[in-house]
């Protein structure tokens, strides 16, 4: 597909096959319908062209201005995303007891790990059962083991409002990987642009006017291919970054002490409390993944 191409191979080639159809298009109707050449038919289909074009660069200029809005509102929610998580992070290593801040962060780890493994690589995240939704279950688990003494009754009430909030920002961020345009719309201003063509083939066919054709062609191209990639942040050659996750997975190293070996040691401690856990390796440096 055109969108998984190099974000400048994909943008040349869509540019010169527009502008490419826009000239053969245009030349193909010219010598195939032969109109009677008159002033009035002139004036209309300057007219025409110039309408159709208008209505084309509105439907254009609003859904870039949508899909660009999305993509950048969808940065910003990662972003947040991973803001969340150093506050969770925070509350575990400085307000909470040892015993029940090391299993905590540990299982924060794998969410951090999962979300960058598997949330940005694999095809269809909402259909999978990923390893963060495990992560994310068996962190509220450990927060319900906590004894809420009035010491910490503050701090694992606010643990779980952040991670309520990190459910809802990654909901959100999954709802986002396949958020593509409903093909109406491509039918609508592909046809559009043909339409448009259609009453510039009356005039004669000279370089100056293939020149101002292929501009339109690949004007109208440029555009369109912007929308298709900001359209589908997460599988186009414009992906979204997982840079702030990948930022605090290495704060969360700095906070896990011991080798892991010990680190396993407590989070099926951890587990043994729940007595609904099981473990197995993930991808990933240093951590084990905890699974419901």
């Amino acid at each position: 597909m055109i969108e998984s191409l190099p974000t400048f191979v994909g943008l040349a080639t869509v540019i010169s096959l527009s502008a490419l159809v826009a000239v053969l298009f245009t030349t193909l109707i010219h010598y195939t319908v032969h109109p009677a050449r008159t002033d009035e038919n002139a004036q209309l289909c300057s007219t025409l062209s110039t309408r159709l074009g208008a209505i084309q660069a509105f439907i254009l200029a609003l859904a870039f201005n949508s899909v660009f809005s999305e993509y950048n509102e969808l940065r910003e929610s990662i972003d947040q995303e991973a803001m969340v998580i150093s506050l969770v992070l925070e509350d575990l290593s400085e307000e909470l007891p040892a015993e029940h801040a090391l299993p905590s962060i540990a299982t924060l780890a794998n969410y951090v790990y999962a979300v960058i493994e598997e949330d940005w690589i694999t095809k269809d995240p909402l259909a999978s059962s990923l390893t963060a939704d495990h992560a994310l279950y068996d962190l509220r688990r450990l927060m319900d083991a906590i004894p809420r003494n009035p010491d910490i009754v503050a701090t694992t009430t606010e643990i779980d409002k952040l991670l309520d909030e990190i459910e809802r920002l990654r909901m959100q961020r999954l709802f986002d990987y396949d958020d593509d345009l409903p093909p109406l719309f491509w039918v609508m201003v592909i046809g559009l642009f043909f339409l448009a063509l259609i009453p510039m083939s009356y005039f004669k066919q000279t370089k100056v006017s293939m020149f101002y054709l292929s501009a339109y062609g690949a004007a109208t191209g440029m555009v369109m291919y912007a929308i298709l990639i900001y359209s589908q942040p997460f599988q186009t050659s414009l992906t979204v970054g997982n840079q702030p996750f990948s930022k605090y997975s290495t704060q969360l190293k700095k906070n896990i002490h011991f080798s892991s070996d010990s680190l396993m040691i407590l989070t099926i401690s951890a587990c043994q409390k729940l007595n609904q856990c099981k473990l197995h390796p993930i991808h990933g440096n240093a951590s084990r993944n905890i699974d419901q």
